[in-house]
């Protein structure tokens, strides 16, 4: 993509109100995560 293509990235920022570690994460967390990417 160049700058004269006139192409913009819209970025979604989520933030969970606790903090995540995904060495310690359930299912219900990892689901979460994935249907906020979808």
């Amino acid at each position: 993509i160049s700058a004269s293509d006139n192409r913009r990235i819209i970025y979604d920022i989520r933030e969970y109100s606790k903090l995540l570690d995904s060495s310690n994460m359930t299912m219900d967390d990892w689901i979460q995560i994935a249907n906020d990417i979808k």
